[in-house]
């Protein structure tokens, strides 16, 4: 009898700067995915403000801290 694994679930969210996200965590975490996939990252701050958030919605979820990671989606502008 062979125990299949499941793949990973990460969602994306709306971008920090729309006001969204927090709307995205508190819907998603309860759901426990397993990563949170961050569009428009520009910087380490970015990914400390929704690790920030995403520990409260962890916490109140019933969560370890950390156990949804982050998945920074780094994007290039052009020169």
């Amino acid at each position: 009898h062979r125990h299949r694994t499941r793949s990973a679930i990460y969602v994306r969210i709306n971008d920090l700067s729309t006001h969204l996200a927090d709307d995205d965590l508190a819907a998603l975490v309860p759901v426990k995915p397993d990563g949170i996939m961050l569009p428009k990252s520009n910087s380490g701050q970015d990914v400390q403000q929704l690790s920030a958030k995403l520990r409260v919605h962890e916490a109140e979820s019933g969560l370890p801290d950390g156990a949804i990671k982050i998945l920074p989606i780094i994007t290039e502008t052009a020169a």
